[in-house]
């Protein structure tokens, strides 16, 4: 279907008449207002928040400045809305349906400023790398997924570091059997299960990021390179996943519902392999943990020189290491905890288009 007479694909449904893209899902949309050379004007709105939103080009980079506009820097819940929603609409818009809506593929969408564990911060950055599916529908991550979109006035979250009086090798949460995922086991409170852990907890108690342990992991079988696995809970569920030196976050698994609840609105995708459950968050899910990260990286920051570093939960394999490589034992120290957060790997879109990684980072200079 040409570009020129409009088409619905996945979620987003493009009015070629007025030239708007829309998330039928989410009620979000841009609507292209002005164009020139490099540059475009996009008319944000969502039935509750309306904005104009400058969108620059330089060679295959485009980025969004979200630093001169006062309502963003003011409002928390409007800037969430925009950072999740524009990398996923401009990705689309630039790469279009079946044709392109412009002749050019982002091969990575910046936005500039955002919030970060409370405060508005200038120096902040989010950089979407985007690549083409060769089949979107089979890499839908979130099929039939609902949006739920933040609140405008919800208050900025706010995150602290808290460490482990001794810090395990390896810390799980109990389980019961359940019909087709885990269940939690209420007999210990969840932070009596956790206290050999060090973590990230919100402010108001809804979400805690924990050390599940670290890997045995030498890269291309010579390089130290220690693959730590977190694990991250809220008021309903909870899960593990790992975070790579290079891809980031990512590989999501061990599944554990905290109450009776559908298991569709938080894991869309579940895979039992060796009675190990893998999982794909759903979409609401990925949001809140997006964010989260963003938040926590915004912690260990400043806090860096206190985090401890964790040695690996298996000593038998590290052991194998050791003895055929001893002159560098002394390099094998373990990770710091909060280590490789600052990326997430193939964040799920609802377009033809994808992010590969999308990465959280500051501005220098």
């Amino acid at each position: 279907m040409s570009a020129t007479q409009g088409f619905t694909w996945d979620q987003f449904d493009y009015d070629a008449g007025r030239k708007l893209l829309r998330n039928v899902c989410s009620g979000q949309a841009i609507r292209l207002a002005q164009q020139g050379a490099g540059s475009w004007v996009f008319d944000y709105e969502d039935g509750e928040a309306v904005i104009a939103i400058p969108v620059h080009q330089r060679a295959q980079e485009f980025s969004v400045d979200f630093r001169p506009l006062t309502s963003v820097v003011r409002t928390y819940g409007l800037w969430r809305r925009l950072a999740f929603f524009l990398p996923d609409a401009l990705a689309f818009w630039f790469l279009g349906g079946r044709e392109p809506l412009e002749p050019w593929l982002p091969s990575k969408l910046d936005l500039f400023g955002g919030w970060q564990n409370g405060a508005w911060d200038p120096a902040l950055f989010v950089r979407c790398s985007v690549f083409v599916r060769a089949d979107p529908k089979l890499h839908d991550f979130t099929p039939g997924t609902p949006i739920t979109l933040c609140p405008l006035q919800a208050p900025p979250p706010r995150w602290r570091f808290v460490n482990a009086p001794r810090v395990e090798p390896e810390v799980k949460l109990n389980t019961i059997t359940g019909t087709d995922i885990p269940l939690l086991d209420h007999t210990v409170p969840v932070d009596e299960q956790i206290a050999g852990a060090p973590r990230f907890i919100r402010q108001d108690g809804g979400a805690v990021l924990f050390h599940r342990l670290v890997e045995v992991n030498f890269h291309r079988g010579e390089d130290y390179d220690p693959l730590p696995r977190y694990g991250y809970c809220n008021r309903n569920v909870a899960f593990s996943f790992y975070a790579h030196s290079f891809s980031g976050v990512g590989s999501y698994d061990a599944p554990v519902l905290l109450h009776d609840v559908a298991p569709d609105s938080y894991f869309v995708r579940r895979t039992t392999i060796n009675n190990r459950i893998f999982v794909s968050p759903a979409l609401a899910l990925r949001e809140e943990l997006f964010f989260g990260l963003i938040d926590i990286i915004g912690v260990r920051r400043t806090i860096w020189a206190e985090l401890p570093v964790i040695r690996e939960a298996d000593q038998a394999g590290f052991a194998y290491y050791r003895d055929r490589m001893p002159e560098h034992e002394h390099t094998w120290t373990g990770i710091t905890f909060g280590s490789h957060l600052n990326t997430i790997d193939d964040l799920p879109m609802r377009s033809p288009a994808g992010i590969a990684r999308t990465s959280f980072g500051y501005l220098l200079g």
